[in-house]
């Protein structure tokens, strides 16, 4: 098991503002959970999906106090493609999209020792589904990577690294190892727009009303799972995977922990049987994985 007690991972993060009294209308319009009713100072996650309902990107969306009807929204990629998708879709609201002038980074606080970091770093904890800002930074509870989440400016980084020097910032392949064993989606491998929401468990929240829901969309929806497999044979991304000699999935992510490689797979949920052996090849030759159950 990887040591979490002082650690924190950092990656880059777009943020937009919507600003205007139709801004959580027209987010429940386009977006899958129910953002009517997010009140100020509350978090909510959300997921932008195209017209086919491929997963466009997973939003989290901030409410600020009601005098400023002001929205921000944080996303983690295809900045071109969610701002594109936000815009053509206004029609003729009063509201006003603003992309963040500055740089933003996200940091995960993994550690169990969450209060004392935040302590040292001046922060308040966040409670439950609420969030608190403070100079441009944003706290919040980040129910996927199931941790409490910092958005902070470019400009706040030496500060921030200067009074996070005592932890560690883990590297990314240890990173993998800790969102694959608990089976985590992130994009550019498990949230994309060829996978569905209820493949990579983010169907807590999706709100059908944005899907088409005719038999043979459902088909396509839940055609694939997500799983954990082990090997100590190498395991690379977009490797098929085999059961009783027929392809019945791929791997989508991989990690390194203690020689062993973990990743996750979809395959279909027709063909899994615990008791069954699964493999990839390597020069035709069977690497057996092991399901982590």
């Amino acid at each position: 098991m990887l040591d979490l007690s002082d650690k924190y991972y950092k990656s880059k993060v777009s943020l937009i503002t919507l600003e205007g009294k139709d801004s959580l209308l027209y987010l429940q319009e386009l977006t899958t959970n129910n953002i009517t009713n997010l009140q100020p100072n509350f978090v909510k996650i959300t997921l932008l999906l195209n017209e086919s309902g491929g997963l466009i990107d997973v939003l989290y969306v901030f409410n600020y106090d009601n005098q400023e009807n002001k929205i921000i929204i944080a996303y983690s990629h295809n900045e071109e493609k969610v701002v594109r998708y936000l815009e053509n879709n206004i029609n003729n609201k009063d509201i006003v999209i603003s992309k963040m002038t500055e740089n933003y980074y996200k940091v995960l606080l993994l550690s169990y020792n969450t209060y004392s970091i935040c302590a040292d770093l001046g922060l308040k904890i966040p409670v439950a589904d609420k969030f608190t800002h403070n100079e441009n930074c944003i706290s919040f509870y980040d129910e996927i990577n199931e941790s409490v989440c910092i958005l902070i400016p470019e400009s706040k980084m030496t500060e921030f690294n200067s009074k996070a020097k005592k932890y560690i910032e883990l590297n990314t392949n240890d990173f993998n190892y800790y969102r694959i064993t608990r089976r985590i989606p992130q994009h550019p491998y498990e949230i994309n727009e060829s996978i569905k929401p209820e493949s990579c468990n983010l169907d807590i929240y999706l709100n059908r009303k944005t899907i088409n829901t005719n038999e043979e969309e459902n088909d396509i929806i839940l055609r694939n799972e997500m799983h954990c497999f082990s090997s100590y044979s190498e395991l690379n991304p977009e490797d098929l995977i085999y059961n009783n000699d027929n392809n019945c999935g791929f791997i989508s992510s991989v990690a390194i922990k203690d020689n062993i490689h973990y990743c996750l797979a979809f395959i279909s949920p027709f063909d899994i049987k615990i008791k069954d052996k699964y493999y990839t090849k390597i020069k035709s030759e069977k690497n057996f994985l092991n399901f982590i159950i």
